[in-house]
């Protein structure tokens, strides 16, 4: 038998929660939920056979959660941007994908060296170089700031920021099936539209420049105009 154990300081809730989501989702593995007064745990086994790719999927999830929702809340800290609106949305889900491969897999090759996953600790003591370049980043965001924070400023910013990026031709499409869901055109695989800001409009726009797209139609799907006016500096945008 093959075991292994997450656990993070147990005021993370809303990380645990998807931990413990991702984990339920890995048929392989049993899993058992301990909670102390300072830290709560996954403890996991499975049978050694499938040791290598349930490590590999446990792996990815923990890289996802340190560079959305751990480098999400760096940022939020970090940057000086007035309020929470909808360019800014966009300008923090750019900075999380900004980097995402490279950055996915150096914290991989840290993974592949530790005995279990401590997330936060991980997070905190393990990552430091990464923070520093996140730090980089946001001053320079700041600096930009100090010509403003209006819309224009920040969609500036992001400009700036992806103006070397090289694209491919990505074209999601946001539909009612009952409910919004966003796909890929090209072979209808679905782009989850994760609750990171606790909006649904923001959570769009996130999920959108997750998939690097280049190209949104919206189809009978009610977004309000001010998250369509924000899709519009990311991508051309189609409303049928």
């Amino acid at each position: 038998m093959w075991s292994n154990v997450i656990s993070i300081d147990s005021r993370e809730k809303a990380k645990f929660a998807r931990l413990l989501q991702g984990i339920e989702g890995i048929p392989e593995l049993s899993l058992a939920v301990e909670e102390s007064k300072c830290r709560s745990f996954i403890y996991m086994a499975g049978l050694c056979d499938f040791a290598d790719s349930v490590r590999a999927r446990i792996e990815a999830l923990i890289c996802d959660v340190i560079l959305t929702d751990y480098k999400l809340e760096y940022y939020l800290e970090s940057l000086k941007y007035g309020k929470l609106d909808y360019s800014t949305a966009a300008l923090l889900s750019t900075l999380i994908y900004l980097d995402y491969d490279l950055e996915r897999a150096y914290i991989g090759r840290i993974l592949a060296e530790l005995a279990c996953y401590d997330v936060d600790g991980i997070y905190h003591f393990r990552l430091k170089t990464l923070r520093t370049g996140w730090r980089e980043i946001a001053e320079m965001c700041n600096r930009l700031f100090e010509v403003g924070t209006e819309d224009a400023d920040i969609y500036g910013v992001i400009s700036y920021i992806t103006a070397t990026k090289t694209q491919k031709p990505v074209e999601l499409m946001l539909e009612n099936r009952g409910v919004p869901v966003l796909y890929h055109v090209a072979d209808n695989l679905e782009v989850p539209i994760r609750d990171l800001f606790g909006s649904f409009d923001y959570n769009v726009i996130n999920a959108v420049i997750s998939a690097s797209a280049t190209k949104l139609t919206i189809k009978d799907v009610d977004l309000n105009k001010d998250t369509v006016r924000a899709l519009k500096h990311i991508v051309r945008v189609k409303v049928n």
